[in-house]
């Protein structure tokens, strides 16, 4: 399928994962073709620059292809 990117809620791995969302109501997990697309679209969006270390330190790349059902997280 792709990449999906998160981050975990409160700064804690006891809160969970958010997902990067998209759709009209932001209800759809956004998935990406591969890292790059993803980490190119997270340097567009984020308001100061930011390094691709900077990004690996503060988002999780999910390859939905590992996840045991995808289709949990829509």
């Amino acid at each position: 399928m792709g990449i999906i990117v998160g981050r975990y809620a409160g700064e804690t791995a006891l809160n969970g994962i958010e997902y990067l969302l998209e759709g009209p109501d932001s209800s759809k997990v956004k998935v990406f073709e591969n890292k790059e697309a993803a980490m190119a679209f997270l340097k567009e969006n984020i308001p100061v620059e930011v390094t691709d270390q900077d990004l690996e330190d503060e988002f999780l790349f999910v390859d939905t292809n590992e996840l045991e059902d995808p289709d949990e997280l829509n």
